[in-house]
């Protein structure tokens, strides 16, 4: 059947993991990472060839993906750096179809919207933070501001951090978990909240089987399961992210 609700609505979104009210979160590490994190934390990257070399060769990294609805910011540690400036050059070499204004423009909005200011600036209104930058700058010197588009080389830079308006950091250093005193300004806060009050529908535990397409190969719809229940969701446009 065709999921009803989503003919009525102008947007649906369409969400792997579950709802967590981040109040619910505490300092236990190991349900923290077993309730938001894919695959309870323990997910990797393995080197396509690591058949080819011996067992100490192997390279294998893990991957801190979320799964849940808010995505990143609700695990990430407020640190907030734009992309650096040889790696946009580098997606731009492969056809990476934003152009570096466009892209500037886009971190100014979420900046403006979550609240996100430099480290210290955060520091001084809003609480406490990792010391981490005070110390580092013992044997660098100050860090640098970070700058205001992509950062042209490399460097010791003052992060930002997305401590908005009315929050206050406690610098207990379980930002990855979820931060129960909701002091981080996040998508599940503000994006979510604005598109829901815009009529928009969430759908948690959406595992999305595969994609349906039309004869000029374009995107019409998607199978999904819900509950154990399949759906086909149909729209004029998707976004996948993952």
């Amino acid at each position: 059947p065709r999921l009803a609700v989503v003919q009525k609505k102008s947007v649906c979104v369409l969400e792997a993991g579950r709802y967590h009210h981040e109040r619910s979160f505490s300092s236990d590490e190991m349900s923290g990472m077993s309730r938001v994190y894919m695959s309870g934390g323990m997910q990797t990257a393995t080197d396509p060839g690591w058949k080819k070399l011996p067992p100490h060769q192997h390279r294998e990294i893990t991957v801190l993906q979320p799964s849940a609805v808010g995505g990143g910011g609700l695990i990430n540690n407020a640190v907030c750096f734009r992309m650096p400036k040889p790696r946009f050059d580098a997606w731009k070499n492969v056809g990476f179809p934003v152009d570096e204004a466009d892209l500037n423009a886009a971190y100014d909005a979420v900046a403006d919207e979550l609240g996100i200011v430099p480290a210290s600036q955060a520091l001084k209104a809003k609480g406490r933070l990792n010391p981490m930058g005070e110390l580092l700058g013992k044997t660098l010197g100050k860090p640098k501001p970070h700058p205001a588009e992509l950062p042209n080389v490399p460097g010791f830079y003052e992060c930002n951090v997305n401590i908005g308006k009315g929050r206050k950091c406690t610098g207990c250093g379980y930002c990855n978990l979820g931060c129960s005193f909701e002091a981080k300004n996040n998508s599940l806060q503000i994006h979510l909240a604005q598109a829901i009050d815009a009529g928009a529908e969430v759908f948690q535990l959406a595992h999305v089987d595969a994609l349906t397409f039309d004869s000029a190969s374009k995107v019409r719809g998607a199978l999904v399961t819900i509950n154990d229940t399949n759906y086909e969701v149909q729209a004029d446009e998707f976004v996948v992210a993952c």
